[in-house]
């Protein structure tokens, strides 16, 4: 058991037998190397440094298999809980009144239940698009948005923003506002483009128009993330790991207090703005063990940092510094 987790928490910490050689004031790797392949043993002061070295007890290093040990706590660190929620893969109007076709072939699409908050797993739930700009003040054109359907009318209140459809099967986003003074149900615009008007009906019209739902999530499209935002939800711990990500550590031999290490002191070389569903950047930065890690993160509804994937950058694609691609 100890040669196997020498070599795998010399691996782990992106160590050359070379190095460990000279950190024990070895002539050579090979002697590190029969360690690792159970030719010999090391020496108790040997083993000693190394537990160290690597934050581990020399009953662990001797006994404990320190690599299935990890990947249960991987595991068990980056799971995450998903649903599958209807998704309508068309954009609805954030302008006039447009049809929106497509909707009988209703794909979902799996969330984890943070990014739903109180509303993971509710089968009323559907994701949708916004398609134009007359409510770009609040949600930006192309912004993802959950909406929450099945209300009755007296549960949908004014300033609420609601997907309203009418009986020909055409859809608009806008603020509800119960215009009770003048009878009349308003669709009230939120842009910054003063071309777009209220569309009002009167309660007889409104008959036709049916409250599809409520948008109670959004996503901030064309959003710049910086690193300050990046970490200031690490040090308040508002972290969510992708199973994507999860898969991804536990292959590349990348623990997350490696990756929380990278964002802590690193810093910005990419931006996605029109990820899908929330904008994302690349972070490149270091770990205690320098060890160059890239990180893949995403702020959701600017409470939590939702970590995509995290790896070794490639040299032979990155420049020297890891933070320009090589042009090919």
């Amino acid at each position: 058991m100890l040669s196997k987790n020498l070599k795998y928490l010399r691996l782990k910490n992106n160590y050359s037998q070379d190095y460990i050689a000279k950190l024990l004031d070895k002539k050579s790797f090979t002697t590190v190397q029969k360690w690792e392949s159970g030719v010999s043993e090391p020496p108790l002061w040997v083993v000693g440094k190394l537990a160290k070295l690597y934050g581990e007890s020399l009953d662990t290093l001797a006994n404990i298999d320190i690599e299935k040990r990890d990947d249960n706590i991987f595991a068990g660190q980056l799971s995450a809980d998903t649903f599958d929620y209807i998704h309508i893969p068309v954009g609805i109007a954030a302008g006039a009144l447009e049809t929106c076709e497509g909707l009988m072939d209703l794909p979902t699409v799996n969330l984890p239940d943070f990014l739903l908050g109180k509303y993971a797993r509710n089968k009323n739930i559907v994701i949708m698009h916004v398609n134009g700009e007359s409510m770009n003040k609040v949600i930006q054109n192309g912004s993802t948005i959950a909406v929450l359907t099945g209300l009755a009318l007296e549960n949908v209140h004014d300033g609420d923003i609601v997907v309203a459809a009418t009986d020909r099967g055409e859809y608009t986003i806008k603020h509800f506002i119960d215009d009770k003074k003048n009878s009349r149900i308003i669709l009230r615009p939120d842009s910054t483009d003063s071309s777009f008007a209220d569309l009002p009906f009167s309660y007889e019209e409104a008959q036709s128009i049916k409250i599809f739902g409520k948008v109670v999530i959004y996503s901030v499209k064309d959003k710049t993330m910086t690193i300050e935002d990046i970490q200031t939800l690490v040090a308040a711990d508002a972290i969510h790991w992708t199973d994507h990500v999860a898969k991804r550590l536990i292959k590349r031999r990348i623990s997350p207090d490696e990756v929380l290490e990278t964002l802590r002191n690193g810093r910005i070389i990419e931006d996605y703005p029109s990820d899908y569903p929330f904008p994302s950047c690349l972070v490149v930065g270091c770990t205690i063990h320098d060890r160059i890690l890239h990180v893949v993160c995403s702020i959701v509804n600017d409470s939590y940092l939702s970590i995509i994937t995290a790896y070794q950058p490639d040299p032979d694609k990155w420049d020297e510094t890891f933070t320009k691609r090589r042009i090919v």
